[in-house]
């Protein structure tokens, strides 16, 4: 999850410089997110394939690894938009099995405490996007190719693999499969199918937020590129620290109601950044936003696999697939607007997409009378 968080977070501080590598403005450089998560997607219907037919989850967790290293070192070789958005569609895959694999054996292995099990996972995700754009400031502050950010995502794909392989096959454990076919009824389930719509959104939103908030704050507030790759930082800072209390808070209010709370909250923290226009206003709106976001992926996710029962890692799939649409979909037209109309009009657009998400939340609850 560390390695995966890694390389999510570092495309957004990096777009800018990518772009003027490759000679393209910002509308076309929000493709990147698109075709990193269209291949998120076809990773995670494949691991419904493989998780049929590989009974040992760790071969795939493996395979990620090594399909992770390799697609790093290829971008060395991409000189174009078309050919770093291949790459980036091939490491979106690889991230894919990693996170997907991870997922559903959290979720397996933790049958009786699936909502904080999903809650301490996701933590691991946050150490990651707060050492991401850590590395891309030490970059641009160097003036060193954007490329050299991923070679660390692929020694330590190199690493992990190797661990594996050394690792007895009795600690690895064999769990319940992927099944593709449990897809089609688990479709019947109204909780589950609104989960998939809600982390949709959500996801939409938050990779919006995150992919451009370096450039939005450099843009708005005037920052420089380094400094404006910390403030993503500090954003996933108070998203773990977040996570970290949300994982206790969950378990005594509900995932259904800490969801709720949060999303109703992240309407207005990201309304506020439409009137960032100083440093000052960025170091205290963007902790803000933060937490608003930290808890909002491990609830609905908790919610959609809860509903899932035995069919769990289905579930989760189903949800991951679901929130690599959004996040395929969402920053692509949000990088679109704002290169034609401004950041302002792209900020609207995503407060009206997540007062959106906030009533198919409320929806969800009202299915929920505890979900502990």
């Amino acid at each position: 999850m560390v390695l995966y968080s890694i390389i999510e977070m570092s495309i957004g501080p990096l777009i800018p410089t990518i772009g003027s590598s490759l000679h393209v403005d910002r509308g076309h450089c929000g493709l990147i997110f698109s075709t990193h998560f269209a291949g998120y997607i076809l990773a995670v219907i494949a691991c419904g394939y493989l998780g049929e037919r590989v009974r040992n989850r760790f071969h795939i967790l493996m395979s990620g690894c090594i399909l992770m290293t390799l697609s790093c070192l290829a971008l060395w070789g991409a000189r174009s938009l078309v050919a770093v958005s291949t790459v980036f569609c091939i490491l979106g895959m690889a991230v894919a099995l990693l996170q997907t694999t991870a997922s559903a054996l959290c979720a397996d292995l933790n049958r009786n405490k699936q909502e904080h099990a999903m809650g301490v996972l996701y933590i691991f995700f946050a150490v990651g996007a707060v050492l991401g754009p850590v590395g891309c400031a030490s970059l641009l502050h160097f003036n060193l190719d954007w490329r050299w950010m991923f070679m660390l995502p692929a020694a330590g794909g190199v690493v992990l693999s190797l661990v594996m392989m050394v690792t007895s096959e009795s600690k690895r454990g064999k769990i319940e499969e992927l099944k593709l076919n449990d897809v089609r009824l688990m479709l019947g389930s109204r909780q589950l199918v609104l989960s998939c719509i809600a982390i949709m959104l959500y996801v939409g939103v938050e990779t919006a937020v995150w992919g451009w908030m370096a450039d939005i704050v450099h843009e708005k507030a005037g920052l420089g590129r380094a400094l404006a790759a910390i403030t993503l930082s500090l954003f996933w800072f108070v998203v773990m620290s977040g996570r970290v209390i949300g994982a206790s808070v969950i378990k005594k209010i509900g995932a259904a109601s800490l969801a709720l709370i949060l999303t109703i909250s992240c309407l207005f923290t990201i309304a506020s950044l439409a009137i960032v226009h100083t440093a000052w206003h960025v170091w205290v709106a963007v902790p803000i936003i933060g937490l608003s976001f930290s808890a909002v992926f491990a609830g609905i996710l908790a919610l959609g696999t809860t509903a899932s029962g035995q069919r769990a890692s289905t579930g989760a799939g189903m949800m991951i697939v679901s929130a690599g649409t959004g996040g395929m979909i969402i920053p692509a037209i949000a990088g679109f607007v704002s290169q034609s109309a401004g950041f302002t009009v792209s900020i609207g657009m995503l407060v009206a997409i997540q007062l959106v998400l906030v009533v198919l939340v409320m929806q969800i609850k009202k299915g929920y009378q505890f979900v502990r």
